[in-house]
This record gives C-alpha cells, sequence and structure tokens, in this order.
C-alpha cells in the first residue's frame, strides 16, 4: 500500500539501485583497463 500512495520513494529506490549499476559498471572498466 505504501507504494500506491508514495511513488516517489520508489523512484528514489529505482535511482538509487541504477546509480549503484552504473558505478559497478564504472569500476569494472577502469579495473579491466588497468
Amino acid at each position: 500500500m505504501q507504494i500506491l500512495l508514495n511513488p516517489c520513494s520508489v523512484y528514489s529506490k529505482l535511482g538509487k539501485c541504477l546509480d549503484f549499476i552504473f558505478w559497478d559498471v564504472i569500476s569494472f572498466c577502469l579495473i579491466s583497463l588497468m
């Protein structure tokens, strides 16, 4: 029910997850380049 009442919290959680995945890929690329 909280998801339906507060979609902003869901978007912020998705943003955090995407940001984490993004930096994980960046760090992996940097390590592989080294």
